[in-house]
């Protein structure tokens, strides 16, 4: 399974980018599942027609974003869509992006990763890949 696959790339170059600076990953799994979902609906949305605004993706967030409270999380990251051809401009992509950085060095274990691979297939054996990559670091 592509999906998979392109999944298990991505998690094994982050933690392989953490551990060089002695830095652990940890995975927040259901922030993994709704950036799966919003993923879903992003494809569904831009071959659709229907609408996915950004109050929608703020609303599917929310259990983790929690604005205005002083728990739950502060959260960077982004979104790829392009049709999949090869899995190393993907994590080329991810790692210039610098994500495997973000978040405060202080406190680590207030520190979780979370990523998402969407793929959907067209006639042609052309694959449309989204992927999502997000740092959420616990509000203090």
């Amino acid at each position: 399974d592509v999906q998979k696959d392109i999944s298990l790339v991505i998690r094994n170059r982050l933690e392989h980018w953490r551990s060089r600076e002695g830095r652990s990953l940890v995975e927040n799994e259901a922030a993994n599942r709704t950036l799966t979902d919003i993923l879903k609906t992003m494809e569904k949305s831009a071959h659709n027609g229907t609408v996915f605004t950004e109050e929608d993706h703020h609303q599917k967030l929310a259990k983790f974003l929690q604005p205005g409270a002083t728990s739950g999380f502060n959260m960077t990251g982004f979104y790829i869509n392009r049709p999949y051809t090869d899995p190393q401009q993907i994590v080329d992509e991810i790692e210039n992006a610098d994500i495997h950085h973000a978040g405060p060095v202080v406190v680590e274990s207030d520190m979780q990763f979370a990523h998402a691979v969407y793929v959907r297939a067209f006639p042609r054996r052309v694959l449309s890949l989204w992927v999502a990559v997000a740092c959420l670091s616990r509000k203090r």
